[in-house]
């Protein structure tokens, strides 16, 4: 069932400018490029360090989650204007939720907004230790119906469309403290945040450190020699989420 929710990860494509993300060479030699406060379109892993909670509750012991990230910019005479960005993410915890009760026809897509919490860079540029911030961002809460089990289709004997009964379930995430590490060689690909998440009156909090892309793995060796992961970051495989995962606090280099 994963995989085909992941599948149906949408978003609205970001308004990007990449010449005026990646900078500009001088006439007579380099210079450091000017980057503009950003996050990369796609999922990242992400790893939670439980700070207030039940760690045995259904709020507490979450390990992690793939989550989606976007950035948005004011319009600006119709060209994106970057000095004015924000930041967007929505965990895929509560994405697959809601698109099985879509697939279902127990809810319509008008839900599907409301997983998405939104918060803007309080500076076009980052600061002098290469961070971006984003102090808050809008609260996402969602109530999700109870979705009944979904019987074997007894036509398909080589396939199970099977799916247990998804209870009716109230979440909300708060992020506040986004920092995003933006420079020459992670351009918004490392971040960290604090999460106030609840579901169904369970409450706790974590600290959030993650990294684009999410790389799935069975060991630290597949996360050093993913091609697709920066190789100077420090990653180990976190085997609670089977994702490669940042080793410590962004930023995090060999």
């Amino acid at each position: 069932m994963i995989s085909t929710l992941d599948r149906c990860f949408r978003w609205v494509s970001a308004l990007v400018c990449p010449a005026a993300l990646l900078g500009v060479l001088g006439g007579s030699g380099c210079q450091q490029p000017d980057l503009n406060c950003t996050v990369y379109h796609g999922t990242y892993a992400a790893k939670y360090e439980l700070e207030s909670g039940d760690p045995t509750s259904v709020c507490g012991s979450l390990p992690g989650d793939v989550l989606g990230l976007n950035a948005y910019y004011a319009d600006a005479g119709g060209r994106p204007d970057l000095e004015q960005g924000s930041i967007a993410i929505r965990p895929r915890y509560v994405n697959a939720l809601i698109f099985h009760a879509l697939e279902q026809g127990v809810t319509d897509l008008s839900m599907d907004e409301d997983a998405q919490s939104v918060g803007d860079f309080s500076a076009g540029r980052p600061g002098a230790d290469d961070f971006c911030e984003a102090p808050t961002l809008s609260e996402a809460t969602i109530t999700i119906p109870e979705v009944p089990e979904v019987p074997d289709d007894p036509e398909t004997p080589d396939e199970d469309e099977s799916a247990p009964l998804q209870p009716a379930t109230t979440i909300s995430y708060d992020w506040s403290n986004v920092r995003v590490l933006v420079n020459a060689d992670a351009q918004g690909t490392q971040f960290s945040a604090d999460l106030h998440f609840e579901q169904d009156g369970c409450a706790a909090r974590y600290h959030v450190i993650a990294m684009y892309p999410a790389v799935g793995c069975t060991s630290d060796e597949d996360c050093a020699n993913a091609g697709s992961i920066n190789p100077g970051f420090s990653t180990e495989c976190s085997p609670g989420l089977g994702l490669c995962v940042l080793t410590d606090e962004p930023p995090s280099y060999e």
